[in-house]
C-alpha cells in the first residue's frame, strides 16, 4: 500500500495537503495507519463522517477508522488518521 493508493479515497472530499503511510523505522513496512492532511477542517470532518466504520480498502478485514490526529499546536491545515487500511 502506498500514498497513492490513499489519495483516491480522500481527494473527494476537499484539497488534501498530504498523505503520509506510517511505516516500522526497521522493514518500512506499512503499520495499517496513515495520516491524511486537509487544508480545511470540515472537508476532514466530512471525510471522517462519510468513511468512519463504514470503508473498507481493498486487502482489508475490518471498516477502516478515520478520526481526528491529535494537534500540535496553531497550524493552517487539519489532520485525521485512517487505521486498518490493511490487516
Amino acid at each position: 500500500m502506498s500514498e497513492e493508493d490513499i489519495f483516491p479515497t480522500f481527494d473527494g472530499f476537499g484539497p488534501l495537503k498530504d498523505v503520509a503511510i506510517i511505516r516500522d523505522k526497521l522493514t518500512g513496512l506499512h503499520r495499517g495507519c496513515a495520516f491524511v492532511t486537509f487544508w480545511n477542517a470540515a472537508d476532514a470532518e466530512r471525510a471522517q463522517d462519510a468513511l468512519h466504520n463504514k470503508f473498507t480498502f481493498p486487502g482489508g478485514k475490518k471498516p477502516t477508522q478515520v478520526k481526528p490526529a491529535e494537534p500540535s499546536g496553531a497550524r493552517k491545515s487539519f489532520n485525521i488518521i485512517a487505521a486498518r487500511i490493511v490487516e
